[in-house]
């Protein structure tokens, strides 16, 4: 028997290259399977996180809604308390306008009564301007 050659770098090449062929071929199939499982795998998780997330927010909006509600009655009681404050105030603004009207009124009512004597010093003492003033008046009232 003839003795085999000795692989040259390059035959040694295609053989290892045939090799790591078949049996990137071999795994390649298997490879190929499982990245599909994990791809499968990864939509059943994607699909039920975004499931799970929806439904999240479907529950965060029923709530939102919810306390919308709430805030609204709220707001349409406030208003209408505002409303019937604001109401009470313009009476009472009225009334009082109404008051100050009247006291003025009456003020000057108590001054058209109020006699003014000139001329009488304010060195007699209050006991005696009565004494003082009737003759005055009683001089006259005969002129």
């Amino acid at each position: 028997m003839a003795p085999t050659p000795e692989p040259t770098p390059r035959t040694w090449r295609v053989r290892w290259s045939q090799t790591f062929h078949k049996a990137v071929r071999r795994t390649g199939i298997l490879l190929k399977e499982y990245l599909k499982q994990m791809l499968q795998d990864l939509r059943t998780t994607i699909r039920e996180d975004f499931t799970t997330i929806t439904s999240n927010i479907h529950q965060e909006i029923s709530e939102l809604g919810d306390r919308t509600d709430h805030l609204e009655k709220k707001t349409e009681e406030l208003c209408m308390a505002h409303n019937t404050v604001m109401d009470r105030l313009h009476t009472l603004e009225e009334d009082n306008a109404k008051l100050w009207h009247k006291l003025a009124h009456m003020e000057d009512t108590s001054r058209r009564n109020n006699l003014t004597f000139r001329g009488i010093t304010e060195s007699i003492p209050k006991e005696k301007i009565a004494s003082y003033i009737i003759p005055c008046v009683q001089h006259w009232s005969l002129i």
